[in-house]
């Protein structure tokens, strides 16, 4: 019997492209932070990887700070101020701010919590695309909204990189998430974007890497895995967001063929991204 993988959300396959780039990064064995020549073969490595991030989301190189993945991303962009999140968030961001926007029976961020009695916050997160249902939400707006309030917006990208198009300068994105596994890439490695001008306190201590920002010696085959996998899904999503489309809809259709059953979300379905 044939094997059917379809939990994609949770996590994705290697693609060939971070698999190819990671073996040839094998051979790269010095640490980026040495000034020897092998030092600085492996920090080539890292800068040009940070180079197709930045492209991929258009972003500048030195908008990118590596990671261990969206959960320290989310966790370090939030850590330092009054965050507010909906509960339909990610437990990284939920466990850490105050849950003061209001989400419909779509998965659509709608509303404020208002009242005089609740912090201000500083920073305002809103998940591009949920992790359960898949609802994109209208991330350009409450970018407008949190800086109409001289608040900052994070948006957790995770389930949007490499399966829609993202740009940060169109959202007005101020702080944004992301994991390369969700795309193609290698587990234990993502990225906090983090828009210049923004000034953001390290959440470790000890080392110069990542412009001070996050100290430890980088993951070099994970940072390599990960440029290669989302200058690959970028490059694939012309092909890939009709294609996945038609079959979600084709998946709905013969689910609701099913005597009983309804879709708990409102149509037409704000999950569209086509």
């Amino acid at each position: 019997m044939r094997k059917v993988y379809a939990d994609y959300a949770a996590t994705t396959p290697l693609c060939l492209a971070a698999r190819m780039a990671m073996m040839q990064a094998f051979d790269t064995y010095g640490n980026p932070s040495s000034l020897h020549q092998t030092g600085v073969e492996a920090r080539n490595l890292v800068e040009e990887a940070r180079a197709k991030v930045a492209k991929a989301i258009n972003a500048e190189p030195d908008e990118i700070y590596f990671t261990s993945g969206a959960t320290e991303a989310n966790n370090w962009a939030l850590y330092f101020g009054m965050c507010w999140v909906s509960e339909i968030e990610h437990d990284s961001l939920t466990s850490k701010c105050f849950p003061g926007l209001i989400s419909d029976g779509s998965g659509v961020i709608k509303d404020i919590v208002r009242s005089s009695i609740i912090p201000t916050p500083h920073t305002i997160s809103v998940g591009m695309v949920n992790n359960e249902v898949g609802t994109v939400q209208d991330v350009k707006y409450w970018g407008e909204f949190a800086h109409s309030r001289n608040e900052l917006l994070h948006t957790d990208a995770t389930q949007a990189v490499g399966h829609i198009p993202v740009d940060v300068k169109e959202l007005g994105a101020d702080l944004l998430s992301m994991s390369a596994h969700k795309f193609g890439g290698p587990k234990g490695v993502g990225v906090l974007f983090v828009r210049r001008g923004v000034d953001i306190l390290p959440l470790l201590h000890g080392g110069h890497q990542e412009a001070g920002k996050r100290p430890g010696t980088e993951n070099v085959i994970g940072i390599v895995g990960m440029g290669a996998a989302i200058e690959w899904a970028v490059s694939k999503l012309d092909e890939s967001v009709p294609y996945l489309t038609r079959l979600r809809e084709k998946l709905t259709d013969g689910i609701l063929d099913i005597p009983g059953v309804c879709l708990l979300y409102t149509s037409p379905s704000p999950r569209d991204c086509s």
